[in-house]
């Protein structure tokens, strides 16, 4: 596994920024923990390793670097399921503010992360 994944989101930005690394070995590493960890942590509600890998590069504030959203939050490429069962497979029209920020600052949103039920707990 790679150390590059143990990297603050500032020092990989720091660094790509600089030019001595490159996003997409970032997201790579990232991917690879994520593999590594997920079967035991289940962070994920929602998670497409594949569409990650393929995504281009993201020109903005944060130089392509992958995060989570968490489940409450709507995205409209993404199901948003609000830790609900009722809510199993819905798919938002579009994304909530907030993510959409992220993204048109160049953001890379990886999956969707748990969520206790609406987020009431």
């Amino acid at each position: 596994m790679s150390d590059l994944a143990l990297m603050t989101a500032t020092e990989a930005r720091s660094r790509i920024m600089a030019g001595s690394l490159r996003a997409e070995d970032y997201r790579a590493a990232c991917l690879e923990r994520i593999a590594a960890l997920e079967p035991q942590v289940k962070a994920f509600a929602h998670f497409d390793a594949e569409s990650v890998r393929t995504a281009r590069p993201r020109d903005g504030a944060l130089m392509g670097l992958p995060f989570g959203v968490k489940d409450v939050l709507d995205t409209g490429f993404m199901p948003s399921q609000y830790g609900s069962p009722i809510w199993a497979g819905y798919q938002p029209r579009a994304d909530a503010a907030c993510v959409a920020l992220a993204a048109s600052a160049g953001g890379l949103i990886i999956g969707k992360t748990v969520t206790t039920e609406f987020a009431t707990r």
